[in-house]
């Protein structure tokens, strides 16, 4: 199917993409975004995703209905539902010997931390099997990723690949997102959503909505977190320094996903945005950390940076992981370092 969006409204976001609101899912919110660079396209709010041709003409993957019959949505479901749902589905799934063997050797967790993180592989096979046997022990209806097969038998929905957990403040699981065995147009992870799933008669499927991961070192208070993009990459670096992780699914998500007033619900004190390292050549992305340190301020919450080059890794755990240490600093320390004009104290 090829889908023209020449009529949907796009605004900059950050680098080279572009944000509008997403046609597949009645989005009105802008949770669509397009990458002009690399010709692709994403929905974080249901998951749809695809390649954009010249004259914005998408070749839409995982879509096989025209927009004029769309009936996909997002139900409202509380987290405990989700979480017993996707709790249910890990004692279902296994790991591939082949994640286990990316999880030790290219992420160096041990087998304790890769069965605690709850880690498991979605097959490309046996998805109404897999979904019966969930459906057994829960309700399924609203839950990203899971849909009736013909308006019958309840079926799994996702790309192949590992499964990782999303989960809150309080060890809930509310999302999931799907590293890809096989990615797509240089889309490497996407979220557990059967968005693209709709029966011809009502919603049978159901989009993920786009939350952020708290990645914990340890049981007890948490008083400072670090904040980085990726569940997978924070549950690395919060293994390697001993302190909790805060993964947003974009550099500009948390506005979103309301983890300001997250924070200060739980009590946290101090945070230390960590993004990659290419915040220093890539202006967007250096907006949305200076627009994320205003608004941790503005909430009362002592913040600071973590700063590093690229020749020792791209992203946190990949410097952490190299043997190096960031380095922290100030507001005024880091609007210094990437060139901002500086117009406020810290």
């Amino acid at each position: 199917m090829v889908l023209n969006i020449d009529n949907i409204k796009l605004s900059p976001s950050t680098g080279d993409e572009l944000r509008g609101n997403c046609p597949f899912c009645n989005d009105s919110k802008g949770h669509l975004y397009v990458n002009k660079a690399k010709g692709v396209f994403y929905c974080h709010r249901c998951g749809t995703g695809g390649r954009i041709g010249s004259s914005y003409n998408v070749d839409v993957f995982k879509i096989k209905r025209n927009l004029a019959t769309a009936h996909t949505t997002i139900h409202k479901i509380d987290v405990g539902t989700i979480n017993k749902a996707y709790n249910a589905l890990l004692t279902v799934l296994d790991l591939s010997a082949e994640h286990y063997k990316h999880l030790i050797q290219e992420r160096k967790l041990t087998t304790a931390q890769i069965y605690k993180k709850g880690y498991r592989t979605l097959p490309d096979n046996s998805r109404i099997k897999i979904a019966s046997k969930v459906a057994e022990s829960t309700k399924l209806y609203g839950v990203p990723g899971f849909y009736k097969f013909k308006g019958k038998k309840w079926c799994l929905a996702g790309p192949e690949g590992l499964l990782i957990p999303v989960r809150d403040f309080n060890d809930n699981i509310w999302g999931m997102q799907i590293r890809l065995d096989n990615p797509k147009y240089d889309m490497r992870y996407c979220w557990l959503s059967s968005a693209d799933r709709p029966d011809k008669k009502r919603p049978a499927g159901t989009g993920a909505n786009s939350v952020y991961h708290v990645a914990k070192a340890g049981k007890g208070s948490i008083r400072r977190v670090w904040i980085t993009e990726g569940p997978l990459k924070g549950d690395v670096a919060s293994y390697l320094i001993g302190e909790t992780f805060i993964c947003i699914p974009g550099v500009n998500a948390w506005r979103k996903s309301g983890l300001v007033k997250d924070l200060v619900k739980n009590g946290i004190k101090e945070a230390i945005i960590a993004y990659d390292a290419d915040s220093f050549t890539n202006v967007n992305v250096a907006k949305a950390a200076n627009n994320l340190y205003m608004a941790l301020n503005e909430a009362r919450i002592k913040a600071a940076f973590a700063v590093w080059v690229m020749d020792k890794g791209k992203g946190i755990d990949d410097m952490l992981q190299a043997g190096h240490k960031p380095e922290i600093i100030s507001f005024k320390e880091w609007r210094k370092k990437i060139g901002f004009k500086d117009k406020s104290n810290s």
